[in-house]
């Protein structure tokens, strides 16, 4: 069964979204890489090659499905990294925005009542809702570990600021991703 125009043009700009977060959690993985973080790095390294597995798996899935794929290269900006907490921020928005665009997948494949696509990318969404809870869940240790979870900021500046901080969340992830 081809897919719709909307729906193929949505599953493109998912394939593009997959690709611009691999080359974002590279970027975080080198910064890490290249401050001594070497967990994070590991951390950000394997998020990247998972994003590379969900762009492949949007690209097979629209192949399967009789399309030709056309393949235009993600929109890229460099993620300004100023610290250690940052990397993290960063990645949970850029989750909420990857969620943000499956759930506009999911919402036109059942307007469209395309339940093929709803069940057969039903994997791909339950990994991107796990992933968003999963940064989400780092953030809110990092918040917490800040000290002041009523003020985000304030928490985030204190736990950059603090180097016990930083090698105490350095070992819990390398216990949890390692």
């Amino acid at each position: 069964m081809a897919l719709s125009t909307t729906i193929y043009n949505l599953l493109e700009d998912q394939y593009k979204i997959e690709l611009g977060n691999q080359y974002f959690y590279t970027a975080l993985g080198a910064w890490s890489k290249y401050y001594g973080y070497d967990a994070a790095a590991h951390y950000f390294y394997s998020e990247a090659h998972g994003e590379s597995k969900h762009a492949k798996w949007v690209r097979k899935f629209v192949e399967d499905r009789g399309e030709q794929f056309s393949f235009a290269p993600p929109t890229y900006t460099a993620p300004n990294i100023t610290d250690y907490a940052s990397m993290f921020t960063m990645s949970m928005e850029q989750e909420k925005n990857t969620t943000a665009h499956v759930n506009l997948i999911y919402g036109a494949a059942l307007q469209e009542k395309d339940y093929i696509i709803c069940k057969c990318l039903k994997p791909l969404f339950s990994i991107q809702y796990e992933e968003e809870k999963e940064i989400t869940d780092i953030v809110s240790k990092i918040i917490s570990r800040g000290g002041n979870p009523n003020d985000t900021n304030a928490a985030i500046s204190a736990f950059n600021a603090d180097p016990a901080a930083i090698h105490d969340f350095e070992c819990f992830l390398n216990k949890k991703y390692n």
